[in-house]
């Protein structure tokens, strides 16, 4: 039954136009294989990509962000839908559209993101992933930017693009989050996780076998978190194609995380740190040290003994090299240092920095 066992499988119902089963794929060169390949005149060509929407009473914006991945330019591709006991009409809703490549899962009683998460990639058939928030959108070139980036980069694990916003009617909004300027291969993406680097999971096109083989999301996490964590143990498993190009626009609404968000994060950095591949482990423990000092300078920013907090912040990252020659984690540092030094209130007394 894969990966995610027998357990996952009285939980689902199949529904819409496939039943799906949540058996592995057949291997590879056998008659089954051939068979799950084949190109049936009925059935439209074996997606190259899988759009993963887990969803719980968002209908009205779950309809966009189906459209937004119906609209793509490119285009074998599939979504996979996993409604999450949605009391909203989202099942029949799904179930009454008329699109080959669009399965739908439905569970029984409501399981959170991370079950419905691999609950979709489970039932992908796609070489390549990626996970979309029922309230977030595509834009149209998303999957040819990211297909195309992989695809050039076979040892690639994943894609990472930037992220714009849009507000809760879907209108433009201010906060573009790029995390290049230009295209870059970087490897080892745990150490800026472990530092602070938080993405949203929709920026990535994920290889499917790479997910496969850190056992997809945790499930013990049921909301928040989950992301994280597995960028955690996939980041050590090899590179990642990062993109200058907007590839997700992120809805803002009325959504709030819970209070303890950050103090959930900091439990699963610490146990990544405690329990990841022994080699890494001092390393691990460094850069969380850098972590704290980050952390500390952006909570207390423009606080008296701002310039300790800068000297300790640089002193833990001049442990963790890698740190300062990477993309992601060292424009998080000058923006943290910069942020500081703009609310000093000794520095803004000065003249000519008065009123900024």
């Amino acid at each position: 039954t894969g990966f995610l066992g027998r357990a996952l499988l009285p939980r689902l119902q199949g529904g819409g136009h496939d039943v799906v089963s949540l058996g592995r794929r057949p291997a590879a060169g056998s008659a089954a294989h051939r068979a799950w390949d084949m190109a049936d005149p009925a059935v439209p060509a074996r997606p190259i990509g899988s759009v993963i929407v887990p969803t719980r009473n968002r209908r009205a914006y779950l309809e966009e962000a189906l459209e937004s991945v119906r609209r793509q330019t490119f285009e074998r591709w599939e979504i996979v839908v996993v409604d999450d006991a949605s009391e909203d009409g989202t099942r029949a809703w799904i179930e009454a559209l008329r699109d080959d490549r669009l399965r739908l899962l439905g569970m029984e009683s409501n399981v959170g993101s991370t079950i419905t998460r691999n609950a979709g990639l489970e039932a992908a058939r796609g070489d390549y992933c990626l996970f979309l928030d029922d309230d977030d959108l595509l834009p149209p070139d998303a999957l040819a930017r990211h297909v195309a980036a992989i695809a050039a980069h076979p040892a690639a694990i994943a894609t990472l693009g930037a992220v714009g916003r849009v507000d809760a009617a879907g209108a433009p909004a201010p906060g573009l989050l790029r995390p290049v300027r230009s295209p870059k291969l970087h490897g080892d993406v745990w150490r800026d996780v472990l530092f602070w680097w938080v993405w949203v999971v929709g920026v990535s096109l994920f290889r499917r076998s790479a997910l496969e083989a850190v056992g997809g999301f945790d499930e013990s996490i049921r909301f928040y978190g989950d992301d994280v964590d597995l960028w955690l143990r996939l980041g050590h498993g090899g590179e990642v194609v990062l993109r200058p190009e907007t590839v997700l626009l992120f809805r803002s609404h009325d959504q709030t995380r819970p209070d303890d968000y950050l103090e959930l994060l900091a439990t699963l950095r610490r146990r990544h740190a405690a329990t990841c591949d022994p080699a890494h482990r001092a390393a691990a423990r460094r850069v969380v040290a850098a972590h704290d000092a980050l952390s500390d300078l952006r909570v207390r920013a423009g606080r008296p003994g701002n310039l300790g907090r800068i000297a300790k912040l640089l002193a833990r990252v001049a442990r963790c090299p890698a740190l300062l020659a990477s993309p992601l984690s060292s424009r998080q540092i000058g923006a943290a240092i910069r942020r500081d030094l703009a609310m000093d209130p000794w520095l803004r007394s000065l003249p000519g920095r008065r009123g900024r």
